[in-house]
């Protein structure tokens, strides 16, 4: 009988960390400025100028050079820090304070926004593992996100950021679960949905 670590969520997120760090530093920096280009179109194209996003990590497919031109474009980006309740404050980035958190991940350093900011926040770039053709969203595991999304009065667009082989068919799920409306990959801008973005450009 299987037990909990050979839950399908958990074999799922191993093979995808593993690939992950197959990825060489130099296919890493190319797919960092591809991963800038579609966020900056998905920006424009969306009329964002409040984006709630996130520090990646090592691995994690680059929002850095993004991050970045969305200051220089002068629009905001909020980051998370995740809780141990399993919650999330948000700080406004600055494009340089951040440090490693006890949870081992990058956050933001500075002051804690009311939560009442996230409210006013035009577009949610979430990270993923992986995310399928339905728009569900594998995570960490840490629930979050799903946290989050449901406690949210006015949900805005949520988009993932994933590469193109972590679209997949379907990811294990959970009744808490809720889809993304679309994805950014290297290459492409996908929506999950037809009301996202509606006819504005978005390859289906």
């Amino acid at each position: 009988m299987a037990g909990p670590s050979d839950s399908p969520k958990r074999l799922l997120r191993t093979d995808i960390r593993r690939s992950r760090r197959a990825l060489s530093p130099a296919q890493y920096a190319q797919e960092a400025a591809a991963f800038a280009t579609q966020l900056r179109a998905l920006v424009e194209a969306t009329g964002a100028h409040r984006v709630a996003a996130y520090l990646s990590g090592p691995t994690e497919p680059s929002t850095r050079i993004f991050l970045n031109a969305l200051l220089r474009d002068g629009l905001e980006a909020l980051l998370p820090i995740p809780r141990h309740d399993g919650l999330m404050d948000w700080v406004l980035a600055d494009g340089e304070s951040e440090q490693m958190s006890d949870l081992g991940v990058p956050e933001p350093v500075g002051e804690i926004l009311n939560p009442l900011a996230m409210d006013a926040v035009d577009l949610i770039i979430a990270p993923a593992l992986a995310v399928d053709r339905e728009g569900y969203r594998l995570g960490q595991g840490g629930g979050y996100y799903d946290r989050m999304l449901h406690s949210m009065a006015r949900r805005p667009p949520v988009v993932a950021v994933v590469r193109e082989s972590e679209i997949v068919s379907r990811v294990p799920r959970e009744p808490t679960d809720i889809p993304v409306d679309g994805a950014v990959t290297p290459t492409s801008l996908v929506r999950f949905g037809p009301g996202f973005l509606g006819s504005r450009g978005l390859a289906r």
